[in-house]
């Protein structure tokens, strides 16, 4: 991060973030550092940053996220947490680790009734980022690559973690449904279609 973007969200602090693309983070701290360049930062224009997110998994009205250990190509031991598109967080802190020699920004992950939030989603409107992103999106952009059999993994797994009650239950069968249609493997494609439908 540039130092000029490191004092901005320094004059920011208490007011609220939102990222435009999805946010790809991992629960293993020592590889958080790694990635963030630490004391390796020569660039005097440039500091070392490290994200501490807090994350409420009850937390309602708030862009999802989930963990895709499974599906890393870094393999599980990069313990990948993915945060989706629109996700707002507010800027609880920022601290120098002068140890590591990088800034320690600690955010937590707020929902749309947080205060002071309706000129952000009014900005959010008005760069047209997505509004309806969900957990099933990731397996969509998985299937639109071609990587089927990724895309086929999530949405399984995901359908593991979701109650059956869950809205994105129904969204996900249908993913399903048209994933085994893009492979011409149409027997399948009706069964979660029609297992879609009976959930709606």
């Amino acid at each position: 991060m540039t130092i000029k973007e490191l004092e901005e969200l320094i004059k920011s602090k208490g007011t609220y973030i939102s990222v435009n693309t999805f946010l790809s983070t991992t629960r293993n701290q020592n590889l958080a550092f790694v990635y963030s360049g630490g004391s390796e930062n020569t660039d005097p224009s440039k500091a070392s940053v490290m994200l501490d997110i807090e994350a409420n998994t009850q937390l309602q009205g708030a862009k999802p996220f989930a963990s895709i250990a499974h599906l890393s190509t870094f393999g599980a031991q990069e313990e990948e947490v993915l945060f989706m598109i629109g996700s707002i967080f507010k800027i609880v802190d920022i601290t120098r680790d002068e140890n590591n020699k990088m800034w320690v920004i600690k955010l937590m992950l707020v929902n749309e009734e947080a205060n002071d939030l309706k000129p952000l989603f009014e900005t959010m409107k008005k760069n047209n980022i997505a509004q309806d992103t969900d957990l099933v999106s990731l397996g969509n952009i998985f299937s639109r690559m071609g990587k089927f059999n990724e895309a086929e993994k999530y949405y399984r797994e995901l359908l593991k973690a979701l109650p059956q009650d869950d809205p994105n239950a129904p969204k996900c069968y249908g993913a399903l449904g048209d994933l085994f249609a893009a492979q011409d493997n149409h027997h399948n494609a009706y069964s979660y279609h029609t297992k879609a439908l009976e959930l709606e």
